[in-house]
């Protein structure tokens, strides 16, 4: 029967699959071809659970809610940032790392440029030791010679007063600077190079404090030097007015002696500097001074006996006759076969190279000075230096021959105004005009 407000039987309950896991219930359906569809259900492959059905009698129920996705966004964020830090200290370290680095470089290069200044320093201080040290061994060589009265005492002290100072500069002078240590290989790690960075330059520092001091006295010694230079200058240029004087003083010596003491002289002016040459030559100096002075003494033993007086005012007259040649005289018993009674005799021999000349006279003439036969004895005399004079006027005659220089010097004479006996007219007659002219010209 049917009835129009009877709806009908509700539909058949799905079946609940078989399971393996249930025995007694067989194999498993066939797949279903196709579900029914049911008001607001999807279709599915397999019903759900049974405690998820709608009630019975229900002509629908409503699908499962879909699953929900799980957020980790708080998650993804936080790695992103430990990410971001760690790099951010990854390359924070690297910055650190290349910056200590080129401190460390820096402090390297600091010192080996210290390094240089050291080898600088000590290159330049023991040159300038070296010099003093010179200097003092040629002023301890030129103190340890008597220079009494051949140089100006006052110059003298001033130099010996230096050569002190410099020897006191030298016993205060520094040892060589020692090298700052070399750095070994750069460590790994910057806080490692920063520290041995600021070490490096520490030593830099402190070297380049020592070889300020250094140089400071270094510079002690090289004043003390140019100290001693300039005193031993003025030392040195003093021996002109002082040899002058020794010469003059000591006018008998030989001529040989006096030409090695007049260059000797000249040498040691040449000197502006003190040093093992100028030393050398203040030596010679000195020894040279010292053989005039002996050498005068030994012509005054040989002269010595009752014509002493005569002989040296005799040679006192030659030479004021003919200033600035250097004479020398000999005496004998009889020269050029006279000298006997009261015959005079006299030779000259002279050399135009170094400009000397040796004139020789007969004891007569010292025993006949000052008497009645002194025109004679100084006509004699006269004539000798007129031979002399060859030296300072061979240009003005013809001196190859033996007549020629004796008319020369017989002119000379009587130009000079000795026409007594021994002029020379008695024994080589009158000299022609132009030689009494050409005389005239020679003083």
């Amino acid at each position: 029967m049917t009835d129009s407000q009877y709806p009908g039987p509700p539909p058949p309950l799905p079946q609940q699959p078989s399971s393996p896991s249930y025995p007694g219930f067989g194999a498993p359906p066939p797949p279903y071809l196709a579900q029914p569809s049911y008001p607001s259900q999807p279709p599915y492959a397999s019903p759900p659970p049974y405690a998820d059905q709608p009630p019975y009698g229900s002509s629908s129920w409503s699908a499962p809610p879909p699953p929900r996705k799980k957020r980790h966004t708080g998650l993804i964020v936080t790695a992103t940032l430990v990410t971001v830090a760690a790099a951010a200290g990854v390359a924070g370290f690297i910055v650190w790392q290349n910056a200590a680095e080129a401190t460390y470089e820096a402090a390297v290069e600091q010192l080996e440029a210290a390094q240089d200044n050291v080898v600088a320093a000590n290159t330049a201080g023991t040159a300038t030791i070296a010099d003093a040290e010179a200097r003092q061994l040629a002023a301890d060589t030129i103190e340890q010679a008597d220079t009494t009265g051949l140089f100006d005492a006052t110059l003298a002290q001033s130099f010996t007063d230096s050569a002190t100072a410099l020897d006191t500069a030298l016993a205060a002078a520094p040892e060589e600077l020692t090298q700052p240590r070399s750095p070994g290989t750069m460590p790994a790690l910057p806080w490692e190079r920063e520290a041995e960075a600021a070490a490096i330059t520490s030593r830099a520092d402190d070297a380049n404090d020592d070889i300020v001091a250094f140089d400071n006295d270094i510079e002690l010694v090289a004043n003390a030097s140019t100290t001693l230079d300039s005193a031993a200058a003025d030392f040195f240029g003093s021996v002109t007015t002082y040899s002058e004087s020794l010469i003059t003083a000591n006018i008998a010596a030989k001529n040989e002696t006096k030409v090695s003491f007049q260059r000797a002289t000249s040498a040691v002016t040449q000197f502006t500097e003190l040093n093992g040459s100028s030393a050398a030559a203040v030596t010679a100096y000195v020894d040279a001074a010292t053989a005039v002075i002996a050498s005068q003494q030994a012509e005054l033993d040989e002269k010595a006996g009752p014509l002493l007086t005569s002989r040296l005012e005799v040679e006192q007259f030659a030479r004021d006759l003919a200033p600035g040649i250097m004479l020398d005289f000999d005496w004998a018993p009889i020269v050029a076969g006279a000298g006997g009674g009261l015959s005079v005799g006299g030779t000259t021999h002279w050399w135009m190279d170094p400009g000397y000349a040796t004139i020789t006279l007969s004891d007569s003439v010292a025993e006949l000075w000052g008497t009645q036969y002194d025109p004679m004895v100084r006509a004699l005399v006269a004539h000798e230096v007129g031979h002399a004079l060859t030296i300072r006027c061979g240009d003005m005659y013809d001196w190859s021959t033996q007549e020629s220089i004796e008319q020369w010097a017989t002119a000379w004479a009587i130009v000079n105004g000795y026409t007594g006996e021994g002029n020379g007219v008695s024994v080589y007659g009158e000299p022609p005009q132009s030689m009494l002219d050409a005389a005239r010209g020679c003083s």
